[in-house]
C-alpha cells in the first residue's frame, strides 16, 4: 500500500521486485518474442504467394475465428511447400489461442500486484509486449533470410515454454467471499453490460475500436505488401521496418509510468492527431527511412493511447468482472482487426494502397470525439462542496467567529457543524445564520454537544448499547441535533450508531501494518478471530439498532430532515460493509441514506477488509454526502485530499452528481493546504 498515488518511475519499478508478477513478465518477454516472429513471418509467407492484399486480410479474418490451438502444427508445415489454404487454417488455430490468452493475460496482470500499482504493472506489461515485437521482427527477418521461413515458426513454438514455466510457478488466486464468488461465475453478459454503463470505460472501448478498424490493418496486414510493392524491399527491411515502429511502442508504454492522471486525456488527443499525420506521410513516404521514422511517431501514438486505455478501463473495472472485462476491451481490438482487415485489403486492391492509408483519416475524428467524451465523463460537475466545523470548532468560543474563519480563510459559505459544536458556540452560530451570511448542509450528531460532554465525541452515547438508560440518552440528544437542524435548514443529520462490544482489533491491525506485519502469520490470524467473534455477537447488537433508527426516522420525517448512516473506520464499528445494505434495506425508507467517509473507507482497504471502489459501486446510488478527506498510509485520515492514497479521480464518479461533498478536516491542517486542495477538486471536477 502507499501513501499516495503520485506514479513515478521508481513506484512503477516497485512492481519487478521479486514475484509473482517478475515471473510472468520475463515469460511473457520471452514468449512474446517468438510470437512477434511468428506474425511477421506468416505475414512474408503470404507476401510471397500472393500480390493480392484480400488474401492477406482473409487470413488476418482466419486468426480471429474460434478454433483448436497448435502453433507446433504451424512451425512443422512451414518447412513443406505451402499452400494458401494451409496459412488460413494454421491462423484459425492460432487465433482461437489468442481469444483465451490474450483477456485471461490482461485480466491477470492486475491481480499480481496491488491496486496503487496497477498503472505502473500495465505499463511495464506493454512495453514488454512492444520491445518483444521490436525484438520479434529483427530476429524473423534475419531467421528467414538465413534459414527460411520455418525457423521463425519453431522459434515461435519453442517460446511458449518460458511462458508456461512462469504461470505454472504463480500462485492460486485467493477465494473471495460466497457472494464475490457467484459474481465471478455470472455470465459472459455482465462484462458487455458493465461497459455499457460505465462511460468513460465505453469511451475507451470505442477508442481502440475506431483504432482498430482504421489504423491497425493498415500497419499490419497491409505491411508486407507496402515493403514489397511500394518499397520494392525485401524481408530482412520489413522486419527492421515493423522492429523500428516497437521502438516508438515501447518509448510510449514506458512514458505512461509517471503519467499525472490529469494529462491523460490531453496526451490521447495528441496522440491521435499524430497518428493521422504519420499515416498521411506513409501513404507518400518516399524512401525507406522517413517510411520507418513516421512509424516510429504512428506506433507512439497508438502504444500510448492503447495503454491509457487499458488502465483507464482496469482500474475502474470490479475484481469479479476484471476477466469479462477485459474480454471486452480486447473484442474492441482483435475481434475487428480480422473483419476490418478483410475490408481494408479489398479496398486496397481497387484503390491501390496509398489511397487506402490516405483514408484511414476519417479515424481522427472518431477517435478525437471519443477522447472528449471522456474528458466529460471525467469532469463531471461534482460542486456541492461545503466545509465542516470540526477543523476549527476547539480553538473558538464564540460560533460567529468560528463560522467567519472558515468563510474569510478558506472561502467556504456553506457548512456542516460538526460533532464538536459547545452550547456556548450556539448563539454566534443563529446569529450568522439569521444575518444570511452562512447556510448549513448537514449537522454531526450530537450537534450540540451534551452539556456534560467537554470535548467532540460522536460516540458518546450508542444506538447499540446495552443499557436501554444509553440508548435512549442518545435518541434524545439525536432528536434535539435534528431540532437545530430544521432550525438552520439542514437537510441532513450524521450519525454514528455504535459498536460491537469485543476486544478492539482495528488499531492493532494498524500498528501491525506500521511494523511491516501487514499480512503476516499473526495479523492474519488477529483478523479472521476478529470476524468470527463479530459474526457471533453483532445480531443483538443491530436488533438494538434498529429499534433506535426506527424512532429517529419517524421523528426526522417530521422536520423534513434526513438521516444518514456513516462508515465507520473500525471493524468492530456498527455497521460493517456487509451490514450496511441489508440495514438500509430492510429500514426501507426515503428519509435514510449512506454518508460515505473517504478516510474510513480507504483505511478499511488498507487493511484489508473491503475494496474502496467495489463499496461504492455497490453503495454509492444510496449516498447523500460524503466527507471528503485524504488517508495516509495505513492509517492517518482527515488528511488534505490528493495528499494521500484515496483515488478520488475513480471514486468520485461512483457517486450521484448531485451529492454532497464535507471536506472534513484535522484541526492541525494548514489553511493554505487545505486550499490547495480545493483548487486542486475544482480543477479535476468543476467549479
Amino acid at each position: 500500500m502507499t501513501t499516495e498515488v503520485k506514479l513515478t518511475t521508481r513506484h512503477a519499478l516497485r512492481v519487478l521486485r521479486p514475484g509473482p508478477f517478475r515471473r510472468y513478465i520475463i515469460g511473457s518477454a520471452i514468449s512474446d518474442t517468438g510470437t512477434w516472429m511468428q506474425v511477421m513471418a506468416q505475414g512474408w509467407v503470404m507476401a510471397t504467394l500472393t500480390t493480392s492484399a484480400f488474401m492477406l486480410g482473409l487470413v488476418q479474418l482466419c486468426a480471429g475465428l474460434p478454433m483448436l490451438a497448435l502453433t507446433m502444427i504451424g512451425g512443422a508445415a512451414a518447412d513443406r511447400n505451402i499452400a494458401i489454404w494451409q496459412i488460413f487454417i494454421f491462423a484459425a488455430i492460432l487465433g482461437v489461442s489468442n481469444s483465451f490468452e490474450m483477456p485471461t493475460l490482461s485480466a491477470l496482470v492486475p491481480e499480481l500486484v496491488k491496486r496503487d500499482e496497477i498503472q505502473g504493472a500495465i505499463s511495464l506489461d506493454r512495453s514488454v509486449f512492444h520491445g518483444s515485437r521490436m525484438v520479434g521482427f529483427s530476429l524473423s527477418g534475419i531467421l528467414i533470410s538465413a534459414w527460411g521461413m520455418a525457423s521463425a515458426f519453431f522459434a515461435n513454438a519453442l517460446s511458449f515454454v518460458a511462458l508456461i514455466v512462469a504461470i505454472l510457478s504463480l500462485p492460486p488466486r485467493l477465494r473471495g467471499t460466497a457472494e464475490e464468488e457467484e459474481k465471478r461465475a455470472s455470465g459472459i453478459k455482465e462484462g458487455f453490460r458493465y461497459i455499457a454503463k460505465d462511460k468513460p470505460s465505453l469511451a475507451m472501448v470505442m477508442l481502440i475500436a475506431t483504432q482498430s478498424v482504421c489504423i491497425f490493418p493498415i500497419i499490419t496486414v497491409m505491411m508486407p505488401l507496402y515493403v514489397r510493392l511500394v518499397l520494392h524491399l525485401g524481408p530482412d527491411r520489413l522486419g527492421f521496418l515493423m522492429g523500428a515502429s516497437a521502438v516508438g511502442s515501447v518509448v510510449g508504454s514506458l512514458f505512461l509510468i509517471g503519467l499525472p492522471r490529469e494529462k491523460r486525456i490531453p496526451l490521447m488527443m495528441m496522440c491521435v492527431t499524430g497518428v493521422t499525420g504519420a499515416i498521411l506521410g506513409m501513404s507518400r513516404a518516399p524512401s525507406f527511412y522517413i517510411a520507418t521514422a513516421l512509424m516510429i511517431i504512428n506506433s507512439l501514438g497508438l502504444a500510448t493511447n492503447f495503454g491509457l486505455a487499458s488502465t483507464i478501463v482496469q482500474e475502474r473495472a470490479p475484481d469479479y468482472l476484471r476477466g469479462r472485462v477485459s474480454a471486452v476491451f480486447m473484442l474492441s481490438f482483435v475481434g475487428l482487426m480480422p473483419i476490418a482487415g478483410l475490408g481494408v485489403t479489398s479496398l486496397s486492391d481497387f484503390i491501390g494502397i496509398w489511397r487506402v492509408f490516405a483514408s484511414s483519416v476519417p479515424s481522427r475524428e472518431s477517435a478525437r470525439q471519443n477522447s472528449k467524451h471522456l474528458r466529460r465523463q471525467s469532469s463531471r460537475r461534482f460542486n456541492v462542496i461545503a466545509f465542516s466545523t470540526c477543523w476549527n470548532s476547539g480553538r473558538h468560543t464564540d460560533g460567529a467567529e468560528m463560522l467567519r474563519e472558515i468563510k474569510t480563510e478558506l472561502g467556504f459559505d456553506l457548512i456542516e457543524l460538526g460533532h464538536g459544536i459547545r452550547l456556548s458556540l450556539m448563539p454566534g452560530i443563529q446569529k450568522r445564520f439569521d444575518a444570511g451570511e452562512v447556510r448549513f448542509t448537514s449537522l454531526h450528531n450530537f450537534c450540540p454537544l451534551p452539556v456534560e460532554v467537554m470535548t467532540a465525541s460522536p460516540d458518546c452515547y450508542k444506538f447499540s448499547a446495552v443499557s436501554s438508560e444509553e440508548r435512549e440518552r442518545a435518541i434524545k440528544q439525536t432528536f434535539q441535533t435534528i431540532d437545530f437542524a430544521a432550525r438552520l435548514n439542514a437537510p441532513f443529520v450524521v450519525l454514528h450508531l455504535g459498536q460491537v462490544n469485543m476486544p478492539p482489533i482495528t488499531d492493532q491491525l494498524i500498528e501491525l501494518a506500521k511494523t511491516g506485519k501487514y499480512l503476516s502469520r499473526k495479523y492474519v490470524r488477529l483478523k479472521i478471530g476478529a470476524v468470527q467473534k463479530r459474526e457471533r455477537l453483532a445480531p443483538a447488537y443491530l436488533r438494538r439498532v434498529k429499534d433506535c433508527l426506527g424512532r429517529i426516522i419517524d421523528y426526522a420525517a417530521s422536520k423534513a430532515v434526513k438521516i444518514a448512516l456513516e462508515s465507520r473506520r473500525g471493524y468492530e464499528e456498527i455497521p460493517t460493509e456487509r451490514e450496511l445494505p441489508g440495514l438500509l434495506a430492510e429500514m426501507g425508507d426515503t428519509q435514510l441514506g449512506y454518508w460515505h467517509d473517504f478516510g474510513h473507507s480507504q483505511i478499511k482497504e488498507n487493511l484489508g477488509f473491503i475494496d474502496h471502489a467495489e463499496w461504492l459501486r455497490l453503495i454509492g446510488p444510496r449516498a447523500l454526502g460524503c466527507h471528503v478527506q485524504d488517508c495516509i498510509w495505513p492509517a492517518k485520515d482527515h488528511e488534505a485530499p490528493f495528499t494521500g492514497a484515496v483515488d478520488f479521480e475513480k471514486l468520485i464518479p461512483l457517486l450521484p452528481t448531485n451529492c454532497l461533498f464535507v471536506w472534513e478536516m484535522s484541526p492541525n491542517k494548514a489553511a493554505n493546504a487545505i486550499r490547495r486542495s480545493v483548487q486542486t477538486w475544482k480543477e479535476r471536477f468543476g467549479e
